[in-house]
């Protein structure tokens, strides 16, 4: 083999060294929304602000948004067995309670969120909810569990 061989061979193994694979996202991303999320990431930390004051911190493997009739963002666990984390805080930006769950939606324009699958709350004052979906209007702070 000539050196332009060698150099050539050379650099698409750089190439193919080089990339990166992700893990294929969760199925439950795209449940009853568009087939193609418009973004994805993963190693996700979300925030949501109101007026300055933290509200929620979501944590999560995956996230997918999708530009529907309202913005959504699905934050999903990995395949390894990981799960959505999400602190929630009260108006004065202490932490009032935590929320796992194997999938969590955040609708953006409606402030609304639903958790999905072995969902576990927990309040500062040790109160515990443990349920398969939840929904958490945040305008209202309002939580509804079937």
């Amino acid at each position: 083999m000539n050196a332009a061989a060698w150099i050539g061979l050379v650099l698409a193994l750089m190439v193919l060294a080089a990339c990166n694979r992700h893990t294929a996202p969760p199925a439950a991303a795209a449940d009853s929304l568009q087939a193609r999320p418009t973004r994805e990431a993963w190693g996700v930390r979300l925030a949501v602000n109101d007026d300055d004051r933290l509200r929620v911190r979501m944590e999560a493997a995956y996230m997918a948004t999708f530009d529907a009739d309202t913005l959504v963002h699905v934050l999903s666990a990995d395949t390894s067995g990981g799960r959505v984390h999400a602190d929630l805080f009260d108006e004065a930006g202490q932490p009032s309670a935590t929320l796992t769950a194997d999938t969590l939606r955040y609708y953006e324009r409606d402030r609304r969120f639903t958790a999905t699958g072995n969902v576990v709350v927990e309040t500062a004052e040790g109160r515990r909810l443990e349920t398969a979906t939840l929904t958490w209007l945040e305008a209202d702070r309002r939580v509804t569990a079937p």
